[in-house]
């Protein structure tokens, strides 16, 4: 089972590829987003994300797949990180010769003519940052947790339509950069994008709206870098 994974992994690139490929907005729901009043400016951003958006909205792995990468790599990156420790505490101890020179020829590297090039210390700052990889890694386990992957409510291909939004409206309007908030409008232009994306007759994606407005009010009241 585990030989035809990489199969799979291959034909959902290539399902998502084709899916980012096709999004575009045809002209007829351009002139629907300039009757919902947005400028040509936004209309040509929103074309632009589509893309992005498309590939949001392809076919995702499970939270299963995505919880066994990560899992993986957590235990690689402990078992490095043990590796370097035990070396780094056997080369001193008597008896134990091949520690203390693997530790100088992976400390010391040198060129062709014998000469260092480096100042011994290179150990030491692989262990500091396999530590760092390992707080980071094992935050996302813990992150991961037992959550399971939601249907089509994911708020990132809404951020990334508001986001193309609002870079049209700065764009249009330089001396007063900031989109105003207007969710019923943006619900409307989102139905159009997501037509565009997947086709007509897509569910309209209020769940995913609802989720994005939840998902910027926090940010904003936590002060989260959104930009």
């Amino acid at each position: 089972m585990l030989d035809d994974e990489p199969k799979r992994a291959a034909e959902m690139g290539k399902t998502a590829f084709e899916q980012r490929q096709r999004a575009a907005l045809t002209p007829a729901q351009c002139r629907q987003l300039a009757d919902l009043g947005l400028l040509e400016e936004q209309i040509d951003q929103l074309q632009r994300a589509l893309p992005k958006a498309a590939h949001q909205l392809a076919v995702r792995p499970t939270m299963t797949a995505v919880r066994k990468v990560v899992t993986s790599l957590h235990d690689d990156v402990a078992r490095a990180r043990k590796a370097i420790e035990v070396l780094l505490a056997a080369r001193g101890v008597p008896g134990r010769r091949e520690y203390l020179e693997a530790y100088e020829r992976l400390a010391y590297r040198v060129q062709g003519r014998g000469e260092p090039v480096s100042d011994g210390l290179e150990l030491e700052r692989a262990l500091e940052g396999l530590k760092s990889l390992a707080r980071i890694v094992g935050t996302a386990v813990e992150e991961l947790g037992p959550q399971k992957r939601g249907g089509q409510g994911s708020h990132v291909p809404v951020m990334l339509l508001h986001r193309a939004m609002a870079d049209g409206w700065a764009v249009a309007n330089p001396d007063d950069p900031l989109l105003p908030d207007d969710w019923r409008t943006f619900g409307a232009v989102v139905n159009v994008c997501y037509d565009a994306i997947r086709g007509p007759g897509t569910p309209e994606p209020e769940r995913s709206v609802k989720n994005y407005r939840a998902w910027l009010n926090k940010a904003r009241t936590t002060g989260l870098q959104i930009d």
